[in-house]
């Protein structure tokens, strides 16, 4: 369902690389990342910017096994009990919010509920007769969100440089029930992690989780996934020649040691995808769409989807296309970056297939 020809591939692949560098290259000031937003924060969470709940926490710092069974036992507290079963995500906004920052959360949320089957209801923060489990949406101290459903006001921090459409997706896409992408069990396959670049004390942030406990619906590793580390995520020092913003397709292979990230693609020419906070991928739309069992809304009257696309959930007449492919059936050569074409028009940057 997923394969493509492989020059086909490479083309696609070489074609973002050279967008993602003339987007970044726009960028007088380029918007800081979720860790070094939350520098100085990073012990008071989870992988950078996941806030445990007590049972998680007690399960991660219990003395038993801890190194073993750290990740399996978050798995096992957050599914499948903490998928937002209903479909329906109230949520609320907290006093520190402005109204502009409400309106740009309030784009964040528009884009899943338009992507997938999920539906989001705001509610008043002193309302009578509030939602038993809600998301708060407030400015608190960094980027951060827990996984999964809660209990009670579930708090998610949209704080100072936060705002960024990207960034609002991946701490929804965490309260969704997402955890990081290169913390899948098969990780290894798509990159390498060098724990010598590793900022020291942050190196389980890069362990894995196991096989049995990590379900990704048979959906393909993502470098270009809103929720995957940047090459350069906790990077030990400034030194290291690790965000280079020139970072060419060829250069990749001419140069292996031109810089010395954390993580390494194994495709070189996927080396650039990793990290990006632009907008959640084809990819993580369609995992998305698995974990809450979206696709079987179209299953008897769905269109017919080409290349790996599938039917839209709330109009299953029309498809969400994969980054590269376009038209009613995604038949058609996808329209640039930055445009609006009615298939995948925020979701075209960074999809490995």
């Amino acid at each position: 369902m997923f394969k493509i020809k492989e020059k086909k591939f490479k083309f696609l692949q070489k074609d973002v690389n050279n967008k993602i560098k003339e987007i970044i290259k726009k960028e007088e000031n380029p918007s800081p990342t979720i860790a070094q937003i939350n520098r100085g924060l990073g012990h008071n969470f989870y992988q950078g910017d996941i806030i445990l709940n007590l049972k998680q926490a007690e399960f991660l710092f219990s003395k038993f096994n801890l190194k073993r069974n750290r990740r399996q036992a978050i798995n096992s507290v957050t599914f499948p009990t903490s998928l937002w079963l209903n479909r329906t995500v109230p949520y609320t906004f907290g006093n520190s919010i402005s109204e502009e920052r409400r309106t740009r959360i309030r784009q964040a949320l528009s884009f899943w509920a338009d992507q997938t089957c999920l539906n989001f209801r705001e509610e008043e923060l002193f309302q009578s007769n509030p939602s038993e489990t809600r998301l708060q949406f407030g400015k608190g101290n960094g980027c951060s969100s827990y996984v999964g459903k809660q209990e009670g006001d579930q708090y998610v921090s949209i704080g100072e440089d936060c705002d960024q459409f990207g960034i609002i997706t991946h701490e929804v896409a965490h309260a969704l029930g997402f955890f990081h992408e290169q913390s899948r069990w098969d990780r290894d396959q798509f990159v390498s992690v060098s724990l010598d670049n590793i900022r020291h004390g942050y190196e389980d942030q890069f362990d894995k989780e196991s096989e049995e406990e990590n379900d990704n619906q048979q959906v393909p590793y993502d470098l270009g996934s809103v929720m995957h580390y940047s090459e350069c995520e906790l990077i030990i020092s400034k030194s290291l020649k690790c965000q280079n913003v020139n970072f060419d397709f060829l250069d990749a292979f001419s140069s292996p040691d031109a810089h010395n990230p954390v993580l390494s693609a194994k495709e070189p020419y996927n080396q650039k995808t990793m990290g990006q906070r632009i907008a959640p991928s084809f990819l993580d739309v369609l995992l998305m769409n698995k974990r809450y069992m979206c696709l079987d809304d179209c299953k008897s009257r769905g269109v017919e989807c080409k290349n790996g696309g599938f039917p839209k959930p709330k109009d299953c007449s029309q498809c969400i296309c994969p980054w590269g492919f376009g038209g009613k059936f995604c038949d058609e050569r996808g329209s640039s970056v930055g445009s609006n074409s009615n298939c995948g028009e925020t979701i075209k940057v960074g999809i490995s297939f």
